[in-house]
């Protein structure tokens, strides 16, 4: 996957105070890869550490397939999808080792090895069942919720999406990444693979971007690339921050989630304003990151689009009978067709024995559709419909349309009895009189909407919305409403 004897004296990892080479980081990778025998499924409970990432490379490196799992995943949701994989080799940070004390006490793990902050468990009884040799990478579904639903993506998949990523970003040697996102997310591995694949430079951190001392990073280090979700560039507005502080940063990317108009805007033209490229993108774990970018030169042109294909990929749009749609404006489902795309679904280890059941073609499961150029701009997800007292309520459309009114944060949910309209906006009466006035149009009810005024929205590790957290809390407690 990647020549790291090509650039054996350039430097590939700053970590806090430390550099190292790509020889130092492949000498790493391979004592690592001493550890674990022959094509074994090892778990990662992975961190944005030194320890997490060489294991994770080695893996890659030596075709040992490899589940990454957040280090965030609760003890009970890791245990859990340890006994639905049965992995022969589990290397996690041993601040979390005492959490699974009585998994260990089962005697189905012995303890083998301990380093840097990491601790090595083997299986005792090896599983025999044979993985698939086209396997590189599990990836979860559902963040770090401890569900079995694991996305199988093969070592073609990643070395296809890295290429194109390289290609349509002009990565060369002399980019240099920092980790914004956690490495369990696909969005964040890709950071690593497309900057070490060109025999760049990635800066290895867990600070958030609210933190002074990854923005100290940022210059200290000359980040040229930084990468980020919705959240992130929310945050870095509400800071004022802008990217002319930073000489050397040339690249801005956006992903996992849908960017509101007004900050495409917002940054699109601060981008232009100081020469640096601000990518707008769209992907999905199921196509091991990226389907589609927004070139920067049109990122102000077209406001709300994902942009074209990457190279590689054919993007095309499916009616609800099957049929393709060739009508630009026309709606439908997303379909992506690459050799970027994952090999399928699993939920047990028997799953890792079935290879690739998609074969290059993806139903996104998003809805969207085409311009007369051929630009994607996204409408919601098939799952985001709501049906609240008979009438059909497109929530992400709904969201949309309410965020482009307003500051802040929004997010929408529906039990199918109320729309929810939950938002960091310090109430305004006339506002919220504007947002019902818009939810009586989608639903046909005002009195159906309630808008709840939180401190702030939870959020996934990845940066996303939590919809899943809001609508627990909504049920638990609807005093927050003021």
């Amino acid at each position: 996957m990647w020549n790291l004897n090509k650039w054996t004296d350039h430097t590939a990892l700053y970590v806090r105070e430390q550099s190292y080479t790509y020889g130092q980081l492949d000498r790493m990778q391979q004592a690592f890869a001493q550890k674990v025998d022959s094509h074994c499924l090892v778990c990662v409970m992975m961190t944005n550490e030194l320890p997490a990432l060489v294991a994770y490379i080695s893996c890659i490196q030596n075709h040992h397939p490899v589940m990454v799992l957040s280090a965030q995943t609760p003890y009970w949701g890791q245990e859990n999808l340890w006994e639905h994989y049965e992995p022969d080799v589990i290397w996690m940070p041993l601040a979390g080792e005492k959490e699974h004390r009585e998994f260990w006490n089962r005697g189905l793990y012995r303890r083998q090895a301990e380093n840097e902050g990491y601790v090595l468990y083997e299986r005792i009884e090896k599983n025999e069942m044979p993985v698939c040799r086209d396997l590189a990478l599990l990836l979860p579904t559902s963040g770090s919720t401890g569900n079995p639903k694991m996305v199988q993506i093969s070592y073609e998949n990643i070395q296809s999406n890295t290429k194109s990523i390289c290609e349509y970003m002009h990565l060369t040697g002399e980019d240099c990444g920092i980790t914004v996102l956690p490495l369990s997310y696909t969005y964040g591995l890709s950071v690593v693979n497309t900057l070490l694949y060109v025999g760049g430079r990635v800066c290895l951190t867990a600070d958030h971007v609210m933190q002074a001392s990854f923005w100290r990073q940022m210059r200290d280090r000359g980040i040229t690339f930084l990468p980020g979700v919705p959240y992130t560039y929310t945050c870095m507005k509400k800071m004022n921050l802008h990217p002319e502080r930073y000489k050397k940063l040339r690249i801005m990317t956006q992903a996992g989630g849908r960017l509101s108009k007004s900050l495409q805007e917002y940054w699109g033209q601060i981008a232009r304003e100081y020469g640096k490229e601000f990518y707008i993108m769209y992907g999905q774990t199921e196509a091991t990151a990226r389907i589609s970018y927004l070139p920067p030169e049109r990122c102000l042109e077209k406001t709300g689009s994902v942009g074209i294909a990457i190279p590689g990929t054919q993007i095309f749009l499916r009616s609800p009978e099957g049929a393709v749609i060739t009508e630009a404006g026309e709606a439908g489902e997303v379909v992506a067709k690459g050799s970027h795309i994952s090999m399928g679904y699993a939920a047990c280890r028997a799953d890792l024995t079935q290879g690739d059941r998609r074969h290059q073609v993806l139903a996104t499961g998003d809805i969207g559709y085409l311009d007369e150029e051929g630009y994607l701009y996204l409408i919601g997800r098939k799952s985001r419909f709501a049906k609240v007292y008979g009438k059909r309520v497109n929530l992400d459309d709904l969201e949309q349309m309410l965020t482009h009114e307003g500051a802040g944060e929004i997010a929408v949910i529906s039990d199918d009895e109320k729309v929810y309209v939950v938002t960091d906006v310090t109430r305004i009466k006339e506002q919220d009189e504007k947002w019902r006035q818009r939810i009586e149009q989608a639903a046909g009810d005002r009195s159906l909407a309630k808008i709840l005024h939180w401190r702030e929205l939870p959020h996934k590790e990845s940066g996303k919305i939590d919809y899943r957290r809001i609508g627990e809390r909504v049920k638990e407690d609807e005093t927050v409403y003021m």
